[in-house]
């Protein structure tokens, strides 16, 4: 046993942890906590700030174990690391593996092959508890927009808890042992400063560092643990104070639990995906959190808030809410898929059954795994747990590796090209090339076999030469990722968002071709444009674009590029033409700079996961049936007047009309060349999501990409001419 001696002294700061046992009211602040997350993975409106839910259990996680190994510490002198892994284990793993291995076999039974991989993946980071960093890394990719949720996602909790009591119990460790250099009351005050410090000096840095990074960068910063340190932290400082935190007066202790609970309810209604999480914002729920426990010290759990939090009904939900959390969104997943989107009653149904799982769970697995004499030695337990995360490790193995069925390759369209010696041949051509050489291929009805494979389309994107050439969230200063001759007298730069970054692949081959210097200056959700693009949906304008317009549109003017290349995604609201009349105002800047300025009318939009789509309508990835085989992919067709009117062109369209002299490329008609727009044109996949063209497609419009660029006058002086 892995132990550590301490002092067991009245004094000890043990004494500060609460000795009430049982807290029925800290139940029912779990069921508040879960509650709140259930109704907000419902789709419920209004409560769009519910995912504060987890913010309540951290703070409630941080005080228990805090209490229990103050508790230990106090009555035995030592802390044993065994024990306290061997409890957690006993605990946390007979749900979170069960919940890891039933999502395994509903996500091979219902969900797409196109997402086996990646919640393979997760299925394994999640049994070995890293599954946020994971989650963080893919966050902070632009790329992954519009992904189709994880199943596993909120396993992310779980991952930032048990990484905390990697941490935590060392450091109690750590400072019991340098308390006993000191013997009797002098050691017990002194261990009393060390554990103060100890949670200082986790939640601390973490609090700094999540108002930081979220304000950096507010995707990973979401998911991360550095962030979410001082969350735990707040519930272990209430148990090192608990004692003098009990004295406070009794009205004092009433109106403190009622103003927790209002805090937590205020965060969950009016807080939105908008607002920035963590950081400073955390603070309301994770105080309010605390607030209640406090109110509750001192035998007072069942007054004031702690007697609604005590009635039955929330004590139950708050015995199932760990088994309720895990297995309500795996269910809310799969639900989405097979009904192809959830509406709010149909969300809370869902919600609402899982209840039946989670009670089971908890009833006939849960409870009796910690009464079980089998896995009550410490060693035991710890071998079971290990054997139960291998077990969600090969789950998650089998997802990743389980082979693809055969499917036929793409179809290609033959043509005869003719040498520079004059000899002819005969050439394979796909995408956009196959569509110039045979019009027919752009209808559905002729879709056949296609490439990437529909598993792979969402990798498939230009990569960057350089990292974080592209911005992802925050950061306003101008980066260009660099193409073809670095060292070419012309230059063209491209700028916009996501939309503009999936056009690399065509310009990178033109630049190519014609010996020219491509920088791509690109973020996220971020057109050119003078005016705030999006504003918060509380109100609070969100001018980190704006910012980074102007430092582009000032860098541009420095360095006086040959050609700018302009194109987004849609982006106004009803704003009477607001952002229409800043992309105009931006284009008008960079020409009266001197500046040869281009737009890029932006690409039609399915609004339908295409790669997903496409592997249901074919019901393997990419067996669309012997190729060629009439209307195997009409479902994933989409009316050509609906794909434009939902892309980014209109707003071009109108600022377009307020400047005079700049030109606009339209490569729809190489896209979506009939009424119905195919997902597949000349044996390539044309979207790699929801709007996102694949860069293998991208990669094909290049020569009507140059055609067009040369045709209104942008070329002019460009190598190859």
């Amino acid at each position: 046993m892995v132990a550590v001696a301490g002092q067991r002294t009245e004094t000890s700061p043990a004494r500060n942890a609460s000795r009430q046992g049982f807290r029925p009211d800290v139940q029912g602040l779990r069921a508040v906590a879960v509650g709140v997350v259930l109704i907000y993975h419902a789709g419920v409106p209004f409560l769009p700030g519910g995912y504060i839910g987890v913010d309540v259990f951290f703070v409630i996680s941080g005080f228990l174990i805090t209490g229990l190994l103050l508790k230990e510490l106090d009555q035995t002198g030592r802390i044993s690391l065994s024990g306290f892994y061997a409890r957690r284990a006993r605990r946390i793993l007979p749900a979170a593996v069960t919940v890891l291995a039933v999502t395994a076999a509903l996500t091979l039974l219902f969900l797409p092959r196109t997402r086996w991989e990646g919640i393979g993946a997760e299925t394994i980071a999640a049994g070995l508890f890293a599954v946020n960093w994971l989650l963080a890394g893919s966050e902070a990719d632009y790329l992954q927009e519009g992904a189709a949720a994880s199943p596993l996602q909120h396993y992310w909790t779980l991952a930032v808890e048990e990484q905390f009591y990697l941490i935590w119990p060392l450091l109690l460790v750590g400072a019991a042992l340098l308390a006993r250099r000191r013997p009797g009351t002098a050691g017990a005050s002194r261990l009393r400063v060390l554990v103060i410090a100890a949670v200082l000096l986790l939640s601390v840095p973490s609090l700094a560092y999540s108002i930081y990074y979220t304000a950096a960068d507010p995707g990973p910063a979401y998911f991360v643990t550095t962030t979410r340190l001082y969350e735990l932290g707040i519930g272990a400082a209430t148990a090192v104070f608990a004692t003098r935190l009990a004295g406070i007066p009794r009205r004092v202790a009433v109106i403190l639990g009622w103003a927790g609970l209002a805090g937590i309810l205020a965060a969950a209604v009016f807080y939105t995906a908008d607002t920035a999480f963590p950081g400073a914002a955390a603070l309301l729920p994770t105080l309010g959190a605390a607030a209640v426990i406090v109110a509750g010290l001192n035998g007072r759990d069942r007054s004031g808030a702690g007697r609604l939090l005590s009635l039955r009904p929330m004590t139950w939900a708050g015995d199932i809410s760990y088994s309720w959390y895990l297995w309500h969104w795996p269910l809310v997943v799969i639900a989405t898929e097979l009904a192809g989107g959830l509406t709010v009653p149909a969300g809370l149904a869902v919600v609402v059954l899982s209840a039946v799982p989670a009670w089971l769970s908890y009833r006939y697995l849960e409870r009796p795994y910690l009464r079980w004499r089998l896995v009550k030695p410490n060693g035991r337990a710890l071998r079971a747990g290990g054997a139960g995360m291998a077990v969600a490790a090969l789950a998650g193995v089998l997802l990743v590796t389980v082979p693809s069925p055969v499917t036929p390759g793409p179809t290609a369209t033959i043509t005869t090209v003719q040498d520079e010696d004059g000899t002819q041949r005969t050439v394979e051509v796909y995408g956009a090339e196959a569509l110039a050489v045979d019009p027919s291929v752009g209808r559905v009805e002729n879709a056949g076999g296609f490439m990437p494979a529909a598993e792979d389309a969402t990798e498939d994107y230009q990569r960057n030469p350089q990292q974080g050439c592209h911005i992802h969230g925050k950061g306003s200063e101008p980066r260009a990722c660099v193409y073809g001759d670095p060292g070419a007298e012309y230059t063209v730069a491209l700028v916009g968002d996501s939309h503009a970054a999936h056009w690399v692949p065509a310009l990178k081959r033109v630049a190519g071709e014609r010996g020219l210097r491509l920088e791509s200056y690109t973020k996220s959700a971020c057109p050119l444009s003078t005016v705030v693009v999006r504003d918060t949906a509380d109100g609070t304008p969100n001018t980190d674009c704006r910012h980074w317009g102007e430092n582009v549109m000032s860098h541009l003017q420095q360095s006086q590029p040959d050609l700018v290349l302009v194109t987004s995604s849609r982006h106004s609201k009803p704003d009477g033409g607001r952002y229409a009349h800043g992309a105009a105002a931006a284009w008008q800047r960079l020409q009266d700079a001197g500046l040869r300025v281009g737009v890029v009318l932006d690409v039609p939009r399915p609004d339908i996961d295409v790669p997903e789509c496409v592997v249901g309508a074919a019901g393997d990835v990419g067996n669309v049936g012997e190729a060629g085989a009439p209307g195997a992919l009409a479902e994933c067709a989409v009316p050509r007047d609906e794909a434009l009117a939902k892309s980014g062109r209109s707003e071009q369209e109108v600022a377009l009309a307020q400047v005079d002299g700049i030109p606009a490329v339209d490569l729809a008609p190489k896209i979506c060349p009939e009424e119905q727009c195919s997902p597949v044109i000349g044996g390539v996949l044309l979207y790699r999501d929801s709007h996102h063209l694949t860069a293998t497609y991208a990669a094909t419009l290049a020569p009507d990409l140059d055609q067009a660029l040369v045709d209104e006058g942008l070329l002019d002086g460009a190598g190859g001419d």
